[in-house]
């Protein structure tokens, strides 16, 4: 084909129109072009003799990034393989041909020149009729820039080397992956045939990717096959497409149900291990243990709760199948889908609460009479909220079907199941770790149930003691109970100050209702009353003067008779002027008070105070359980209290030195034998003398070199952390930014006040117009499609025309709705045209901004904050790419140089039998003799058999899709462990 009918062809010129599709195109071409690739090609063909005019590339773009998203990716493709090359391009976006589902073919056709712009064209372009010629000879003698200017320019020869075809492909598929992480998706390409990405996958243990890549290439069919009616390729092709789709489907659900399960199955055991747990914390041996850091009980104590703390951290990291499928479709939403996604969830769950709430919620007793006035009160107001979230969820209906409509997109479906499956499949590297946490927290619980169980044994066993022996026994327990309720006592104050009563809800949700003028009334009326106090206090002290001034004794300087009287001729002023507005601000309250005893206006308000004591309902629940805990500490000090007085009363009746027989525990008992003649201890012990606490500082980073394996772990244990740390950031930030008023919708609002709500009705009904109009013009190009197919049946045409004239009926009363609302819109942007209105609208849009500010301010913290855990995020992922790499060139035992902090040594020194390599320029700790299994001479054998065997063995040592993994998270036998680690590394 010549240059010019490709170019035609590219561009969907002339011949070439009525294909359409072409929606972007760009170019690079010398001055001569006019910037017309038609004149630029015309005149290659024209000039060009025995040579190659052009050279094109054509590549696939990505449907999931916007249009200037995948030209970001043109570009570096331009500037790495032909960034010295006249060229042009044009991007196609068309529902591709062959697809049955509707999706879209998107593709670049990248036409350039294989001429080299050199630095001759640089300086000073040749003229059209050169450039194309021959290039001027190395043997001219001539090789001046004039000389090599009347010539033509050089040719690229790489182009003609069938090596630059892998290059270029990588080089894609890096640019590639590279735009498609910076825009936050995981979803990558893959240069690499089908077959080697499938015993890749096979090697990694990843079965359900392996059968989808395994699947046969489909051959090439041409635009003219195509367009063909039942051409046999082009009829097989589609049903293959159509089965194989059907297939994955089902490998899909089935994958998800297996996740499902295993999920379930693990959540029984997590269950019945929370019981044990809560059993063993509930207990009263455990809340009587002793608590010192330093005695056998505290000690294993610690272990227990350290132990509680890893197996849910390891739990946490499990992503379940939901939240995994979750977060891959709001991956493929737009920002604009996602808020409104999370907010139909938000409000599912909250009426899932409120369901709850009024399932468990139970009619009091007759008897009671405040309470069943407040059950009589609740009752509407529940029904109200359901009634609100049934509103709400019904008008996010719609967007969400929208949602879901779009998502169902094959193309985008296949990529969330992929993104699904490749989420749940980093579960496997973690299950191992919770499995070693499940097994050390058992542990851990029942060495603690034996070493309680033994302490109480010591403790109901009898011995004789003296009364002076137990009373120091008695007054020793006095000052723990009393440092126990005093450390109680400093952490109910703050607590206290968290939670809201029923009455200051209340008192909030009518400050909310009413805009804050409750609010402002109540402090009026309290800076009145400061007011009248000052004024009384300045009246008396001024009538005393005056007093003194008619007595004609001294008055102090500068005060004469008739300045104190002006002064209280001022006060009296004051005073009356405090009089009135205390009488209006009381109006104003007793109006209020009026309009919340309204039945709806009350219902709201107690909505209102419903939802803040549903926020609320954390700090209650902990300032309960604290206020039990302390009431327990002081009971328990009374009682000690009591033992001690009747002790001392025994004392002075028998004498200190007379035995008596009493329980103590092993540890009190023990104290004793250490103190046989300590001094009796005082009934008020001093005040411990508390350090000031420490500001935490973050650990400092230690370097050194450390195996591969070891640093993988350590990675992966800070992504999963930081994925933790975005998440909740982005929650808050979301949450924050529904607060946000932005400066267009305070004007808005500012309207909408002005207008007593008149312009947002207005802007709806214009929202609600457009959306009917949008419909009509779709059922109408269906009916106007029925009408032009011959093949339709005499029905369905008379049904098409009936629901035209119909349709043009719905448009005239939709014409008149839209004229009078547009009439009424007109009306007030005239109005708020005006100087007065503006500087009003003004005055309320700064009030409401003044008001949001620092809900803005925490927002923009929030994002920031956001937006660091997600850099640190993708550099830790960067990271892990990278020695991922490298372990798979040089082995997980290779030494790396590398920085932990000193808690995640201890992790590793924790989790693995050996510390590792070297840590800050230390030494390995030696190893001991390692235990061979009884089959290791064989698959030793096996492994120096051939390189075959060998390979068989890798193998079998690979784990998952992160690569060779540390031997300590295998499930193979506990004796096999220590060998099949050393003799892996030394393969």
């Amino acid at each position: 084909m010549a240059s010019i009918k490709h170019v035609e062809y590219i561009n969907r010129e002339k011949a070439f129109e009525k294909k359409g599709g072409c929606i972007y195109t760009k170019h690079r071409l010398p001055k001569w072009a006019k910037d017309s690739p038609n004149v630029f090609f015309r005149a290659a063909d024209r000039y060009t003799k025995n040579a190659v005019r052009y050279k094109e590339m054509v590549f696939a773009l990505q449907n999931e990034l916007t249009l200037e998203q995948n030209l970001e990716i043109v570009n570096r493709v331009i500037n790495e393989m032909i960034p010295d090359h006249y060229y042009t391009l044009a991007v196609h976006d068309k529902v591709g041909a062959m697809a049955q589902d509707g999706t879209h073919n998107l593709h670049v056709h990248l036409m350039f020149s294989p001429r080299i712009i050199d630095d001759v064209e640089k300086e000073k372009e040749r003229l059209r009729s050169n450039f194309f010629l021959n290039k001027l000879r190395s043997t001219a003698k001539d090789q001046s820039n004039e000389a090599k200017r009347k010539h033509g320019a050089p040719m690229d020869r790489r182009w003609s080397d069938r090596t630059v075809m892998p290059e270029l492909r990588a080089t894609f598929q890096d640019i590639t992956n590279d735009v498609l992480r910076k825009y936050g998706f995981r979803v990558q390409v893959d240069h690499r045939s089908l077959k080697a990405q499938e015993q890749e996958a096979l090697e990694n243990g990843d079965l359900l990717l392996a059968k989808i890549l395994h699947r046969i290439p489909e051959r090439h069919v041409g635009n003219i096959q195509t367009m063909q009616e039942k051409n046999p390729m082009v009829e097989v092709i589609k049903k293959y497409r159509v089965e194989r789709k059907e297939y994955l489907d089902l490998l899909f659900k089935a994958d998800m149900l297996e996740h499902s399960m295993a999920e379930a199955e693990q959540e029984k055991k997590a269950k019945v291990l929370q019981e044990d747990v809560a059993s063993v914390v509930q207990s009263a041996e455990f809340q009587e243990s002793d608590l010192s850091a330093t005695s056998p009980i505290g000690v294993l104590r610690q272990n227990f709760l350290d132990a509680v703390r890893t197996y849910e951290h390891r739990k946490e990291m499990i992503t379940p199948t939901e939240e995994a499928l979750k977060e891959a479709r709001l991956e493929y939403m737009t920002a604009e889908e996602r808020e409104v996604y999370l907010r139909y969830l938000h409000l599912k769950d909250e009426q899932e609460h409120w369901t709850t709430f009024q399932e468990n919620l139970k009619e009091p007793d007759m008897d009671d009479a405040d309470a069943k006035q407040a059950y009589k009160e609740l009752i509407p107001a529940l029904a109200a909220k359901h009634e609100q979230l049934e509103h709400d969820l019904l008008g996010l209906k719609e967007q969400i079907e929208a949602i879901d409509l779009r998502l169902k997109n094959p193309d985008i479906e296949k990529q969330i199941q992929l993104l699904t499956h490749q989420v749940l499949q980093e579960n496997k590297a973690v299950e191992p770790l919770l499995r070693e946490a499940e097994t050390n927290l058992k542990q851990a619980m029942d060495d603690l149930k034996r070493a309680l169980h033994q302490d109480v044994t010591a403790e109901n066993s009898q011995e004789l003691y003296t009364v002076a022996d137990l009373l120091r026994i008695f007054k020793r327990r006095q000052g723990m109970h009393r440092r126990t309720v005093n450390r109680l006592k400093k952490q109910l104050a703050p607590l206290l100050k968290k939670v809201i009563s029923p009455e200051r809800a209340t008192r909030i949700a009518q400050d909310v209702y009413s805009k804050n003028e409750c609010k402002k009334i109540r402090q009026g009326l309290r800076d009145c009353k400061k007011k009248e106090a000052t004024i009384a206090a300045e009246q008396e002290k001024y009538q005393r003067l005056l007093q003194d001034a008619m007595a004609k004794k001294p008055l102090p300087s500068s005060m004469t008779l008739a300045s104190i009287q002006e002064h209280l001729t001022s006060l009296a002023k004051w005073k009356k002027d405090a009089a009135l507005e205390k009488a209006r601000l009381e109006s104003q309250q007793a109006h209020w008070e009026d309009l919340f005893k309204r039945p709806k206006i009350e219902a709201k308000v107690q909505a209102i105070a419903l939802g803040i004591l549903k926020k609320n309902e954390s700090y209650q629940k902990k300032y309960a359980a604290l206020q039990n805990e302390y009431q327990e500490a002081t009971d328990a000090l009374s009682h000690t209290r009591t033992q001690i007085e009747a002790l001392e009363e025994q004392a002075k009746k028998e004498g200190p030195s007379v035995r008596v027989y009493r329980s103590l525990t092993e540890e009190e008992a023990t104290w004793l034998k250490e103190h046989p003649h300590a001094p009796d201890i005082p009934k008020t012990e001093p005040k411990e003398k508390t350090e000031p606490v420490k500001k935490k500082e973050p650990s400092p980073l230690i370097d050194g070199t450390h195996p591969i394996e070891d640093v993988l772990t350590i990675l992966y244990r800070r992504q999963s952390q930081l994925k933790r740390q975005a998440e909740k950031l982005q929650k808050k930030a979301y949450a924050l930014k529904k607060e946000v008023i932005s400066e267009e919708r305070a004007l808005l609002i500012a309207q909408d006040v002005y207008t007593k709500g008149e312009a947002k009705t207005i802007r709806q009904g214009l929202r609600k117009v457009a959306k009917k109009e949008a419909a009509m013009v779709e059922a109408e190009a269906k009916c106007q499609a029925v009408l032009k197919d011959a093949t339709q049946p005499p029905e369905a045409i008379k049904t098409a025309k009936d629901s035209l004239v119909s349709l043009a009926a719905s448009k005239k009363e939709l014409a008149l709705e839209k004229t009078k609302l547009e009439t009424r819109q007109t009306y007030w942007q005239e109005q708020f045209k005006k100087p007065e209105r503006q500087a009003t609208l003004k005055d309320i849009a700064n009030g409401i901004l003044r008001k949001n500010a620092p809900k803005l301010q925490l927002y923009q913290a929030a994002e920031k904050a956001h937006q660091n855990a997600v850099s640190s995020l993708s550099l830790v992922q960067q990271q892990i790419t990278s020695f991922s790499a490298k372990a798979q060139k040089d082995g997980l035992q290779k030494q790396v140089a590398f920085a932990f902090t000193k808690e995640e040594i201890d992790v590793l020194m924790k989790n693995q039998k050996t510390a590792p390599s070297q840590v800050a320029g230390g030494k390995a700790p030696a190893k001991g003799p390692a235990t061979v299994p009884p089959d290791a001479p064989n698959r030793i054998a096996d492994a120096i058999a051939g390189s075959d065997a060998c390979a068989k063995l890798v193998a079998v040592l690979r784990d998952d899709d992160q690569g060779l993994k540390n031997w300590s998270l295998m499930t193979e036998a506990a004796k096999e462990e220590e060998f099949n680690k050393n003799f892996y590394s030394q393969l």
